[in-house]
This record gives structure tokens, C-alpha cells and sequence, in this order.
């Protein structure tokens, strides 16, 4: 066979061109070409008829005979082929006998006058007779065809699709794999293979090697390659030999060529083929002709019920099971095609063939109009065939039909509720009876790129939707043997993208921690309804939203393991959560019952500011001590309690509040602050800093609601120091943050006096406060900015008598 641009050829120098043959074997009322026959029987006859047109011209004797495998039983007849009106026929009496088949010119006298037909028919018998097991031997000659035939099938599938030097260097390659370095000419002309001529020369090669079984196997196939190992060195090397020993001794007589048969491909008739270096081709020729069998029994043969193919492919995967012959002996498939559901026949498939070695059989599928067209989209397949002479039946098979209703594939196609705006989709046809026919599928978006199916899963498709609105998409899906058909499709609104779903014990509420939770419609808890509570603001720091209960949900009991997400507009569809259920929320207050429940360690600035251990206010540097009582049902729970203390509305603070450790009175079920709760090391995001605390149970990680805590951080400034002005009319007060003051009052005598707006002015110390001397007390009344509902009386450091009075008072 020649690969790319040569028509099919034989190679000249390599092979020569023999007789053709009509060879029949008849099984009873059976007859077969001998290429379609596996083995012979005892019982059957061997039919030969030459073709005479393929005969050189004069008088031919023909021989038939039978040979035991030992060599010890021999029968013959001849013919005269001139006189024969039908085929020369020969029984087979064993099973085990091999068919000799003997085509020679009659013999001519010195004069070159012909012999008499007896006198060549003794020559041949001769000939046979004198080493019969060669004979028996020489039917391996045609197993040697059969490997040149593997070797060149496997050697076209390696080249085929290449481009011309490609495929010129991987036969070059193949060859010296068998020990073949150079290839002759005609093997490679016009940047093209002829792949018979190079698996000819392989085999005949006189430095012929076996490659590596990983080699040969892939060329012609694990269950052929064992074969070929087998038989290839002894074979070739009996074939040399049969013939040298059959021309040495019979040279003056004829020129004994060991042939090998090949089916026609226009007919059933052999012809018959010997290597150009063991033959002279001249008009004494005497081809012998041994035809070789398949020693095993028949390969098994059975459908892969694991999968259903589809019918409009024209293939269907058979599994083989058992050794195979290197020649296939199948023929005679009969494929009917019927509706499962009423067992009538559609039709029959044609064209019918199968390759073995891989289980695949082709065939051109039935056209099916409307009116005969199963709803089910399902035939049944009954295949009959022969194996020689065997009969084989196979179960009934099922084949799918390809979907045409666009409603059917659409019912199909999984995950239509993963187009979801904003996420990843994926669609897959996991029906597997009716993915069979699907051959690809496809979606465009709406900015005109498309989307095709996994490249490993033809039946699956994967959509990045992460930029895609909601949105009518089109998938189209292309089926064996129809045209392509259009299924709608909708890309959904976004949704909720949920962490958890928490509920703690006694409350009546739920908490979901996400993003995207506007998209929440509802959620329902058994048959409780929850809605967004819109009393609790949703705080985007930390992602989560609180829905409130119609019913009474407080009891974790009684509540379901999950709850079902209803989105806005029902849109996408509803989606269950596992319900987190988790210990009660700490539930405290300060307690109301005590005194000093809530007071402050005031420090030494807050003193100066006339602050008091209950003022409303108090300075950073001062200590907060907290008592909390726990309000029913809460009781105190065994492990460790924090308080966490955040400034109202400052995100900094939200994320990151000030914990201060707690004790524990199981007795009285309260809590207090271990340490007064100090705010000097605290980022303060304004002058007056209004205070909102909760509890946290470290052992079950509850919390509480942030709450009030009625007391304020101030920022107050820090008077450190007064000096007399150089014009010992008035005081300069260092410190700092005195760009807080708004305005002074120095006289306490009549508190009607009006405050004076602060005068800050450069001193040594960089900023001070200039304040009127001389004073008759030492602290002055102050307002601070910001701070519209206070006035505070600060002490002065550093006052006395002197600055301000003039010296002769003294």
C-alpha cells in the first residue's frame, strides 16, 4: 500500500506475481473461499480451479494432495488443467492433515517437445513424496504473509497523516528496528511510502532481527505481536531452505517457488506470491502452495453492556476475548435494526466491516424518517456473523438515538441552576444513554466569546460567569448525525454567598455571616419565618445580618439541622444551610442593685480637672471598674469571661476592642473587671469618646450585644507648669493640648463673670496658655471645644502671690 500520494503497488524486485487460484472449501451444503475458512475438518473438500488466463502459455499439471503432520501419511492426484470443466476436488480425512497444492508446466523432452502428463504429475509426486514434512512445514510460508500483511497494516496507521518526510524517517525507523538499515528504492519514490514493499523487506531481510516487544506491539497489536515473535526467525529460515533444497535438487526438473496466497480484493480467488530471490520466474516455475490455519479456538465475541453507544456514530465497540488470528476470518455480518418497543424491524445496516484488533465495528447507519422513528430513542441491534464456518449470535444490543427535541436535551443538562451571575456554572449531560450522541456543545456569552466542553468530557461544560449579568444565553449541542440544535439557557441573579448560619441559645434570631446578603428574601426554619431586622444595621466590617423570628425559635432543641435560604424574587433558586447551632450569648448589665457598680479610679490629671470617681467623664489615663449582673436565663458558665469596650462608631475599635480580663461570683452571678480598665494606650478617634462594651465567654466564643456603657472617654488637656510673663502682668501655662481650650473664667467670686475666649501665645516651652494675674485662687474655670454641655475648673501648678502685684506693696 502506498502512503500519501501513490496509487496501491507492488514492489517488483521484492515480489513476483504468480498464478491466480479459485480455491473453495465445502462444509456439507456450506462453501467458502479458503481465505474466509480458519481451519480445516475431517469431511471437508478443498475445491482448486486455476485460472488459466494467469497461466503462461502451454500444457499445466496440477496436484493436489493431503499430508499428515508427521509426514508418514501422504495422498495425491493430479489433473491436467487444459481438461479440467470443474474444480479439482480433494477430501480431507483429519482433522489435522494439510492441504498440498502443486501448479507446474509440463515437462519438455531435449527435442522441447512435451512430456506426457504422467510424467510430470511422477516428477511432483516424486518431489513430495521424497520429504513429505517439509511439505507440512511449508504452510508456515503463508504465515509469513500473513505477518508482512500485520507488519504493513501497523506500519500505514504509524505514517498515516504525516507529512511526506515524516513519514519517509518513521518507516526508515520501523525498518532498522528489524535490522533492515537500508530500504530498497521502490519502497520509498515520489516522497511516499509504499508500506508493503517495507514490511516485504523487513521479513526477507537476510539480517533480519525481532524487535523489542514494546516495538512490534505497537505496530500490530499486543494479541498479534505474540504471534509474529513466535513463529518469525524459524519460519524465515525453513522457507530459505525449503526452497534452495527444493531448486538444488530438482534443477535440471523445475524451479520450486514456496508461495503464499492473497485474497483478491475484487474477488474471492487466491493469488499466488513468492519472493523475487527464491524464484527464477521462467517457464520451468513450479509454485507449491501450502495454506496455513488458526491452530485456536474462535475469539469470543460479546457487547460492553457498561455503556450505550450511539447508533448514528456507525461504529459499535465489541469487546474480543481470546487469541486472534492474524488474518480475520469474519465475514457475513447481518445487522437488524429493531424498535424495542414493539420488537419490529426498522431495517438492516450496510456496509458492514470490522477491524478485530480493536473490537470496532462499522457499519452505515439507517436513515429514520419521522413516521418509523422510535420515541424512545432507543433501537435495538441483532448481529449475526460468521467465523468460518461458525455461526455467532449476539445478544440483542441497545443503541441510542440522538435527541431532536431541544425540551428532551434541556431535561437532560444538569446544572442549569449553577448559572448563577457572579459565580462558575457547570452543565453536564450525566445521563449517560442520552449523552451517548453528544459530540461537543457549546455557549456564547454575551460579549461574543464562547465556551466549549471540557476537552476529556465531551458531555460537560464549564462557564466562568464572574463577570457575566443575568442574562438569556444560547447553548448550542452537536450530535452524531444531526445538525446541531439550540437549547435556552438563562444566566440568574446573584446570590447570597453564605459563611455560616448561627443561632445561639434563648435567642430569637438568627445570624448570617456572608457577603451579597441583600440578596436574602427570608430564611425559613422549619415553619418559622425570619426576616431581615432592620432595627440591627448591617454592619459591613464583619459581613453579617440578623433576621428576626415570627415564631419561637429560642431553643436550639427544637430547632432543624438546617435551614432553607430563600433569595430575593426566588431568584436563584432556594438553598439550604447546615444551622449552626451554638451556646447561649452571654446576657449581662451593670449592675443596678450595688453601689459603686460603675466607677473610676480617677489619676492625677483627672483630679487636676476636678473629675470624680462617678463623673460621666474620665481621662484616659484614669481606671474604668465595672460590676455586671447576668439577667435571666443566662447563668454564668464554667470557663473565663473578657470585656471588650469599642468607642461608638469608630471601625478601628470595631475590629480591634479593648479586652480586659474578668472575675467570676458563681454565688452571686455577677462578673467585675479584674483590673481597672485603662485607655491610655488606645487610639482616641475624638475629644469625647462615648463607650459601648460586651462580654465574651472564651470557652464557647459567645458574645453579647454590644451595649451602652455610660461613661466617656475625654480628652482633656495636660496643664503642667505656670511662669510670671516678662511683664509680670499675667501667667504663661505650659502643657499640652491646650488648643482644646475654648475659653477661661479666673474669678470665682461672681459666677456671672463671662468667659473670655482662650489667648494662646509662644512662650519658651513652645505653646502656653496666657492667663490674666494676678489670680486669687489657683485653678480657673475653662470650656473646652466640642465639649458644649460642660465647664470644668483645672488646677494650676506653679501659681502664687507674686505675679501680677505691684512690688512696693510687698
Amino acid at each position: 500500500m502506498w502512503i500519501l500520494a501513490c496509487p496501491a503497488a507492488w514492489t517488483q524486485d521484492v515480489i513476483h506475481h504468480g498464478p491466480v487460484l479459485d480455491i473453495q472449501v465445502k462444509r456439507g451444503d456450506h462453501q467458502l473461499p479458503l481465505a474466509l475458512v480458519d481451519k480445516l475438518r475431517k469431511g471437508d473438500r478443498l475445491l482448486v480451479r486455476p485460472d488459466t488466463e494467469t497461466l503462461a502459455k502451454g500444457d499445466w499439471v496440477l496436484l493436489l494432495a493431503r499430508v499428515s503432520p508427521t509426514g508418514n501419511q501422504v495422498f495425491s492426484q493430479h489433473y491436467e488443467v487444459s481438461n479440467l470443466k470443474s474444480s479439482a476436488e480433494l477430501e480431507i480425512t483429519a482433522d489435522n492433515q494439510a492441504p498440498v497444492i502443486m501448479l507446474a508446466p509440463q515437462l519438455r523432452n531435449l527435442f522441447g517437445l512435451y512430456t506426457s502428463l504422467h510424467e510430470s504429475a511422477s516428477l511432483l509426486n516424486e518431489v513430495l513424496r521424497a520429504d513429505p514434512q517439509r511439505f507440512f512445514d511449508l504452510q508456515k510460508v503463508d504465515q509469513i504473509n500473513q505477518a508482512i500483511l500485520a507488519i504493513s497494516q501497523g506500519l500505514s496507521k504509524r505514517v498515516s497523516g504525516r507529512k511526506p518526510q515524516d513519514a519517509i524517517q518513521a518507516a526508515r525507523e520501523l525498518a532498522s528496528k528489524f535490522g533492515v538499515l537500508n530500504l530498497e528504492p521502490d519502497c520509498i519514490k515520489n516522497d511516499a511510502v509504499n508500506t508493503e514493499c517495507v514490511a516485504t523487506q523487513i521479513v526477507f531481510a537476510k539480517d533480519f532481527v525481532l524487535p523489542s516487544n514494546g516495538d512490534l506491539s505497537a505496530m500490530v497489536g499486543n494479541k498479534k505481536a505474540v504471534d509474529l515473535n513466535s513463529f518469525l526467525l524459524s519460519n524465515l529460515r525453513m522457507f530459505s531452505e525449503a526452497s534452495d533444497f527444493l531448486s538444488n535438487k530438482y534443477r535440471d526438473s523445475y524451479d520450486f517457488a514456496p508461495t503464499f496466497g492473497r485474497r483478491q480484493s475484487s474477488s474471492a480467488r487466491i493469488e499466488l506470491f513468492s519472493v523475487a530471490r527464491f524464484r527464477s520466474g521462467n517457464i520451468k516455475t513450479a509454485y507449491i502452495y501450502v495454506p496455513s490455519w488458526f491452530n485456536s479456538t474462535a475469539p469470543v465475541l460479546s457487547n460492553n453492556d457498561r455503556t450505550t453507544q450511539c447508533f448514528t456514530t456507525g461504529t459499535l465497540p465489541l469487546q474480543v476475548q481470546g487469541k486472534l488470528p492474524l488474518v480475520n476470518y469474519w465475514h457475513d455480518w447481518k445487522m437488524e435494526i429493531i424498535d424495542l418497543q414493539n420488537n419490529s424491524l426498522l431495517g438492516e445496516a450496510r456496509n458492514i466491516s470490522f477491524d478485530q484488533e480493536s473490537g470496532i465495528l462499522s457499519f452505515e447507519p439507517l436513515a429514520f424518517d419521522s413516521q418509523i422513528r422510535p420515541q424512545s430513542n432507543e433501537v435495538g441491534i441483532k448481529l449475526t456473523t460468521q467465523f468460518g464456518f461458525s455461526k455467532v449470535t449476539l445478544s440483542t444490543i441497545r443503541m441510542r438515538l440522538p435527541l431532536i427535541d431541544p425540551s428532551e436535551i434541556s431535561k437532560a443538562l444538569e446544572g442549569k441552576s449553577t448559572l448563577i451571575s457572579g459565580e462558575m456554572g457547570q452543565l453536564k449531560i450525566r445521563d449517560l444513554n442520552s449523552a451517548s450522541c453528544v459530540r461537543s456543545m457549546e455557549v456564547q456569552l454575551p460579549d461574543g466569546s464562547e465556551i466549549h466542553n471540557d476537552s476529556k468530557e465531551q458531555t460537560r461544560i464549564d462557564l466562568d460567569l464572574s463577570k457575566t449579568a443575568p442574562t438569556p444565553l444560547t447553548m448550542s449541542i452537536q450530535q452524531s448525525g444531526t445538525d446541531p440544535i439550540a437549547v435556552s439557557l438563562r444566566v440568574l441573579k446573584p446570590k447570597a454567598r453564605i459563611t455560616r448560619v448561627e443561632h445561639a441559645q434563648w435567642e430569637n434570631y438568627v445570624s448570617v455571616i456572608g457577603t451579597q446578603l441583600e440578596r436574602i428574601s427570608r430564611i425559613e426554619i422549619g415553619a418559622s419565618i425570619c426576616t431581615l431586622d432592620i432595627s440591627t444595621p448591617f454592619i459591613t466590617i464583619v459581613n453579617e445580618q440578623t433576621f428576626k423570628c415570627e415564631e419561637d425559635i429560642r431553643d436550639n432543641a427544637k430547632l432543624p439541622e438546617q435551614v432553607l435560604i430563600v433569595h430575593q424574587d426566588d431568584e436563584p433558586s432556594a438553598q439550604r444551610f447546615l444551622l449552626n447551632k451554638k451556646a447561649a450569648k452571654p446576657r449581662f448589665s451593670i449592675s443596678s442593685s450595688v453601689n459603686n457598680s460603675l466607677v473610676i479610679s480617677p489619676s492625677a490629671k483627672a483630679l487636676h480637672w476636678n473629675l470624680s470617681p462617678t463623673d460621666r467623664y474620665l481621662s484616659e489615663d484614669s481606671g474604668l471598674n465595672v460590676l455586671f449582673q447576668a439577667k435571666a436565663p443566662y447563668t454564668l458558665q464554667r470557663g473565663s469571661y473578657i470585656l471588650q469596650i469599642r468607642f461608638k462608631d469608630d471601625p478601628h475599635s470595631d475590629r480591634q476592642p479593648i479586652n480586659a480580663p474578668l472575675i467570676a461570683d458563681f454565688s452571686h452571678n455577677e462578673l467585675r473587671t479584674k483590673n481597672p480598665v485603662n485607655f491610655s494606650q488606645s487610639d482616641l478617634p475624638s475629644v469625647i469618646n462615648s463607650l459601648e462594651y460586651r462580654i465574651q465567654h472564651n470557652t464557647s466564643g459567645q458574645v453579647s450585644e454590644w451595649v451602652n456603657l455610660p461613661r466617656s472617654v475625654i480628652v482633656l488637656p495636660d496643664l503642667q507648669n505656670a511662669t510670671c510673663s516678662a511683664t509680670n502682668d499675667s501667667w504663661l501655662v505650659s502643657g499640652k493640648n491646650l488648643n482644646l481650650i475654648d475659653s477661661i473664667r479666673i474669678e470665682d467670686t461672681d459666677k456671672n463673670e463671662a468667659f473670655q475666649a482662650a489667648q494662646l501665645v509662644s512662650c519658651s516651652q513652645g505653646l502656653c496658655l496666657k492667663v490674666p494675674a494676678p489670680l486669687a485662687r489657683d485653678s480657673i474655670d475653662l470650656r473646652m471645644r466640642w465639649v458644649d454641655d460642660r465647664e470644668f475648673n483645672a488646677l494650676i501648678p506653679g501659681i502664687t502671690k507674686d505675679c501680677g502685684r505691684n512690688p512696693s506693696s510687698h
